[in-house]
């Protein structure tokens, strides 16, 4: 389904029933033309990911897609997103990774005595999207090190960001003992991974 420029010009609500499979395959592709809907004030997008072997992180990115696409519509509408829990649970390496949404749960997720890895992110940066499944496979390769993603658009977390001087994303701390001992900016998989392997090495 794709909504051309002149459709329903007049639709101000929106249900969508999307299979988190789908727009999984179309990666940077998936497009439904939210855009050429001037009139729309609310989308209610609900993403099914039942009898799936998806990862929460891959129906995240589905999630990403929509919010994406909803931030190009003119009129600014309300978006509400759901997901359909899918019945099979897989254990895949981005569930080693831990999402963090508040100072709480920062404090207690930086773990003094072990190397952790944060990765700044935000939903409507594609970089950040695109480099997220290489950070889920590095923390299934490396499991003795703690592995943590921070939105920075969430409001708690962005103060975290400041607090660290993080002024773009993705960027990528790695910290030992609270403190910062090197960081990466940008999506740079090999970089990514030389200055991981060098700070295990340290360990």
């Amino acid at each position: 389904m794709q909504f051309e420029a002149g459709a329903m010009p007049q639709l101000r609500r929106l249900r969508l029933e999307l299979d988190a499979r789908g727009t999984r395959s179309k990666h940077d592709d998936f497009d439904i033309g939210i855009q050429h809907l001037p009139s729309l004030v609310q989308v209610h997008a609900t993403i099914d990911w039942t009898n799936t072997a998806l990862t929460a992180s891959e129906v995240e990115a589905a999630e990403n897609q929509i919010r994406e696409q909803v931030s190009r519509s003119p009129n600014n509408p309300v978006l509400e997103l759901n997901r359909r829990r899918q019945r099979y649970i897989a254990k895949p390496s981005e569930e080693l990774v831990i999402t963090v949404n508040s100072l709480q749960e920062w404090g207690k997720q930086i773990d003094p005595r072990k190397l952790v890895v944060v990765h700044f992110s935000a939903g409507w940066c594609p970089p950040s999207r695109k480099i997220t499944p290489v950070f889920a496979d590095l923390a299934k390769k490396f499991q003795n090190v703690v592995f943590l993603k921070v939105d920075v658009d969430v409001d708690e977390m962005s103060t975290v960001a400041k607090e660290f001087r993080v002024k773009g994303v993705p960027t990528f701390l790695f910290m030992k003992g609270g403190k910062v001992k090197d960081r990466v900016v940008g999506a740079d998989k090999e970089e990514l991974e030389e200055v991981l392997q060098e700070q295990v090495d340290l360990m």
